[in-house]
């Protein structure tokens, strides 16, 4: 008994590949961007003393929530 099968088959193109290539770079230097920026927002409210802190609503236990909430705790 013969079976026979018909469909699309997945083609592989060099175009394709750079785009996904690039695509993928493109991401991973967003990502370390947003990330240095979150960093360096981070050491600068922790070099603030507690008063500089409190005048801007923060709490010292409080600053990784602040600097990260919208990447993190969604």
């Amino acid at each position: 008994m013969a079976h026979t099968t018909t469909g699309a088959r997945a083609g592989f193109s060099i175009s394709g590949l750079f785009r996904a290539i690039g695509t993928s770079l493109y991401t991973a230097l967003i990502r370390m961007a947003e990330a240095r920026s979150r960093t360096q927002r981070f050491q600068h409210l922790q070099s603030l003393s507690d008063e500089e802190l409190h005048q801007r609503g923060l709490t010292r236990e409080r600053i990784a929530y602040h600097v990260f909430a919208d990447s993190i705790w969604r």
